[in-house]
């Protein structure tokens, strides 16, 4: 196959993906949180959306918006980020981080394990982090941090970032990105969002 016909191929692939997956986007239901359920495991799908508002104002995009434009007018007050999820059900958190902003170098201990998904030119490169392992100079430009349960997750640059946890009370906790990231930092709807935690 020459070159140039592989390339016609590879577009024509992928070409084929995107439309499976945006024709798939037509039949989710518009007003449900982002969570699926898997065997008794509730999934959680977040993309790190750079500039989702603006120029700067970076934010944390449940599933359900992907897909949708924000008008002008919405970016004012941010979007709904809220997660509900049930207490005692296993959670499976997955962050697509779409930035490829390195802000700065993470350095600290590893007190929920997670495992980054990162794509080579050579294939796909999978790290797994486990509980109380240092990690040193980890150039990151996002976190998804729980600061109520010392939950610090790097995001690296263009990554897929997974992790799992269990709620056991019930409550309202403040999830957030703490690397210095623009004006959507710190802001609720942006770099900011709540996750409900229900019987």
């Amino acid at each position: 196959m020459s070159g140039k016909q592989l390339i016609v191929t590879l577009l024509f692939l992928a070409l084929g993906v995107v439309i499976g997956f945006g024709s798939s986007l037509l039949f989710l239901p518009r007003n449900t949180t982002s969570v699926s359920t898997t065997q008794g495991q509730q999934v959680i799908y977040i993309a790190v959306i750079p500039d989702y508002g603006g120029n700067g104002w970076d934010a944390f995009v449940p599933l359900k918006y992907l897909g949708y434009p924000i008008t002008a007018h919405e970016n004012i007050v941010g979007i709904n980020n809220t997660i509900v999820v049930k207490a005692g059900v296993p959670v499976k958190f997955v962050i697509i981080n779409l930035d490829t902003m390195v802000t700065m170098n993470f350095s600290g201990n590893v007190a929920v394990p997670f495992i980054l998904y990162n794509d080579t030119e050579n294939g796909q490169i999978t790290l797994t982090f486990n509980k109380g392992q240092y990690i040193q100079n980890l150039p990151i430009g996002h976190t998804f941090t729980i600061p109520k349960l010392d939950i610090n997750i790097p995001l690296p640059p263009d990554t897929v970032v997974s992790f799992n946890y269990t709620f056991t009370n019930p409550g309202t906790y403040e999830y957030l990105c703490i690397t210095p990231c623009g004006p959507g930092m710190g802001q609720l709807g942006y770099m900011v969002g709540y996750i409900i935690v229900q019987l």
